[in-house]
């Protein structure tokens, strides 16, 4: 064998092995990477979303029972106050003079007494509320002189702060007096309160969103336990429980694909995808409801996009 002949023969040697060698990277570069999942665990209660307006069922309009001049209030729109909290400071020689001023006798009867002297000692000091809850508006100015039953003071009471929120007729129907709810709203962006449905309206009314008309039934949702962020005419929005909770199975929505047939996923198995049919149900924030088609024991492969059935694949790293 002649020195050329020798050369190209180790050369071709060479290059074959190293061919060889890099045959499986060559392989395994082209074929598709995927994560692995499973079903996981979920609990899920069907609700129905509706928006509206906090109230108060009871309100009470606080006035004295005689004429006053306002010294100051006490209290501001928004503030608790508690039965027996002084509202307003009565200045009872300017209500005495004011009186007198008008000859106003029946006001001087009234407190018992047609003295000066008398009328002063029988003015109250100050205009007390007569229930817990919160102030909605105060309505007296210092120094302004207020008729007997005048309104001094609007208050909503703190035991029936309701919300009235407008489901929609094709909601309707599976929204029942009892069910529990959690409302929200913009004036409380970090908390949430619970409620009950107490009163759902007997007839429906028309609501306007832009130019867009629907059919809505108020609901009215009994709040407990409110604080003070919870203001009588703000917004609010309301999830109400029309379902007993229930545990379901949830896949991540990028395991799913589908064709002609259905919804299916692709399982992992031996190195290979194994393509499989399955049934879905509720789309939740998480993923999707399965119902059917793989146990609980199978590894899903993520994303679907790009595997074929009974195809070698590749588990990422961070899947391994």
């Amino acid at each position: 064998m002649t020195v050329g002949k020798t050369v190209f023969t180790l050369t071709a040697t060479a290059l074959a092995i190293a061919v060889c060698a890099a045959a499986p990277n060559i392989y395994t570069s082209n074929l598709p990477r995927a994560s692995v999942s499973a079903a996981k665990n979920s609990v899920y209660t069907e609700h129905v979303t509706a928006s509206g307006e906090i109230s108060a069922r009871e309100k009470t309009y606080v006035s004295s029972n005689v004429p006053i001049v306002a010294k100051r209030a006490l209290v501001t729109s928004g503030e608790s106050v508690c039965a027996g909290q002084a509202l307003i400071e009565v200045d009872r020689e300017a209500t005495c003079k004011r009186i007198l001023e008008n000859g106003d006798l029946t006001a001087l009867e009234m407190l018992g007494g047609a003295s000066y002297e008398d009328a002063v000692a029988l003015i109250p000091t100050e205009i007390a509320s007569d229930i817990s809850g919160v102030v909605e508006r105060v309505s007296v100015s210092d120094g302004e002189f207020y008729a007997a039953g005048q309104t001094l003071v609007t208050i909503s009471g703190s035991d029936g702060v309701f919300v009235t929120v407008n489901v929609s007729e094709r909601d309707i129907s599976s929204v029942r007096v009892g069910q529990s709810a959690v409302v929200t709203g913009a004036s409380f962006p970090d908390k949430a309160f619970s409620g009950v449905v107490e009163e759902i309206a007997s007839g429906a009314v028309k609501e306007f969103s832009g130019t867009a008309q629907q059919t809505v039934i108020p609901v009215k949702i009994r709040l407990s336990e409110v604080g003070t962020e919870v203001r009588t005419g703000c917004t609010a929005t309301a999830e109400i429980a029309t379902s007993k909770a229930r545990e379901v199975r949830v896949i991540p929505y990028d395991a799913i694909a589908n064709d002609e047939n259905g919804e299916y996923v692709y399982v992992f198995k031996d190195g290979f995808s194994i393509k499989k049919y399955i049934e879905t149900g509720k789309d939740l924030p998480e993923g999707a409801e399965l119902v059917g088609g793989i146990s609980a024991e199978e590894t899903l492969l993520c994303p679907a996009e790009g595997l074929s059935d009974k195809a070698p694949v590749l588990l990422r790293r961070e899947a391994l």
